[in-house]
């Protein structure tokens, strides 16, 4: 079958900045010639993706979790690895695309199926943690006005 790819992202279901590059990545290994394959948490409209992006994602095999949830994706980050999981043993990718932080369960699986993996810094630690840091998210009038008051705080804060 040639060399195979997972792309793994955790919130399929809208525009964005994560969506455009793990859609592009699927891109990507096709074009280079990789049965690519993609997991996510949930259902997603697959055709959107040509709408959105210009990239055709309807012939690529999908596995999700068996739900459909349109809230709090920035909490389904945290079980973004359970299909990748599954898949993984089955499918026996050459490389994964991960954008996630809890792929530690994924990571642990590389030596004993031998893949490669890309990982995407979606949010790196620096924003995150250092608080002396130029670019922590409160430093960011948009993440502020977003995820700076209660209950927002909350919801942000809680996924990190």
């Amino acid at each position: 079958m040639g060399l195979k790819a997972l792309v793994t992202h955790h919130y399929w279901d809208r525009p964005g900045g994560a969506e455009i590059v793990a859609s592009a990545f699927v891109k990507a290994f096709r074009d280079l010639g990789f049965h690519t394959e993609i997991t996510a948490t949930t259902r997603f409209c697959v055709p959107c993706y040509k709408d959105w992006f210009g990239i055709d994602l309807t012939d690529v095999p999908v596995h999700t979790l068996p739900i459909n949830i349109h809230s709090f994706g920035i909490y389904l980050r945290d079980f973004s690895w359970v299909p990748a999981r599954f898949i993984i043993p089955k499918l026996k990718p050459d490389i994964i695309y991960l954008d996630f932080y809890t792929s530690r369960p994924i990571i642990n699986l590389k030596r004993r199926y031998g893949f490669k993996t890309i990982e995407y810094i979606h949010f790196p630690m620096e924003v995150i943690h250092n608080k002396s840091s130029k670019y922590h998210w409160r430093n960011d009038p948009y993440m502020t006005e977003r995820y700076g008051k209660f209950p927002w705080s909350l919801y942000f804060i809680g996924s990190l």
